[in-house]
């Protein structure tokens, strides 16, 4: 995007994006959305309260007209996407090609990966229960537990869904329930990757600090079972884990926590619990943004 433009007036009431929790109030901002959110955006995003918005909320009757028309015509996803974004004139040429790779791309793609990329930018967003409930939609298709195929696409694939399952239990410390979706995450694709992850959850839902190197490694072997993993990555996990909880000592905000739970007797207690209920209502406004 380049040089100045005079962009159309906004509109007084804006048009609410749930998904990304997001008010649109020109069609230049609605095509800064889709030309950003491409990969995240579905079929569903064009219905008949977005022509209904655009023909009275931004006063463009043209392009809600031949939105609507290509919507009756069934066009592709990427047709009317191009087609608002042309109507914007906010994108030079050569970006408008880029955003035509980009949907070239996106059409490539299965119902299932694009479900997939979906769910990974809710997770990036913050968004961990949108992001949760694409997954199991995912898994749910099957109907049963997935199983190892021997094709490296189908268990790369599964492999994937069950390790972003993982990460968003890791987030809402949940970390046994995490461990064992990565647990089903390596079994399908035993990569590096998915073999940390399992560790890092299996060392964070236990005392890790309080153990020496040797009962560490004694725990997660009795937590893996049959399932082998290297003992040098163990022993990395463990080191790198250790390392960043010091990390964490050190910073202010550990320093200032610190300060606010613990009581010294010299505060006063009115003092001491207000501080500890501001901490958690902070937690609370995070977590409810979360889901």
């Amino acid at each position: 995007m380049q040089g100045i433009r005079l962009c159309s007036p906004q509109a007084k009431i804006p048009y609410h994006i749930e998904d990304m929790e997001l008010n649109i109030y020109s069609v230049e901002e609605l095509a800064y959305y889709l030309y950003h959110t491409v990969f995240f955006v579905d079929t569903g995003f064009f219905n008949e309260r977005l022509t209904e918005y655009i023909r009275t909320g931004l006063e463009l009757p043209g392009l809600a007209a031949k939105l609507k028309h290509s919507m009756e015509l069934k066009n592709s996803f990427s047709d009317l996407v191009m087609l608002v974004v042309r109507e914007s004139q906010y994108y030079e040429e050569d970006e408008l090609k880029q955003l035509q790779k980009n949907l070239d791309i996106i059409g490539s793609k299965s119902l299932k990966e694009r479900m997939k990329v979906r769910a990974e930018l809710l997770y990036q967003g913050g968004k961990l229960a949108g992001a949760n409930e694409i997954y199991n939609n995912i898994l749910s298709e099957k109907g049963q537990p997935v199983l190892m195929t021997g094709s490296q696409e189908h268990d790369e694939f599964y492999g994937s869904i069950y390790l972003g399952l993982g990460k968003i239990k890791v987030r809402m410390f949940y970390f046994a329930e995490a461990a064992e979706d990565f647990k089903k995450a390596y079994i399908l694709y035993p990569d590096r990757e998915s073999g940390r992850a399992l560790i890092h959850a299996l060392l964070l839902g236990m005392d890790y600090q309080g153990e020496t190197k040797e009962e560490l490694l004694g725990k997660i072997a009795a937590e893996l079972g049959t399932l082998t993993l290297e003992e040098e990555m163990i022993t990395q996990c463990i080191d790198d884990l250790k390392e960043s909880a010091i990390k964490c000592e050190l910073t202010k905000e550990y320093e200032y926590l610190e300060k606010v739970i613990t009581y010294d007797g010299c505060r006063n207690l009115d003092d001491f619990y207000e501080g500890i209920h501001q901490v958690v209502d902070e937690w609370k406004q995070e977590y409810r943004k979360q889901i």
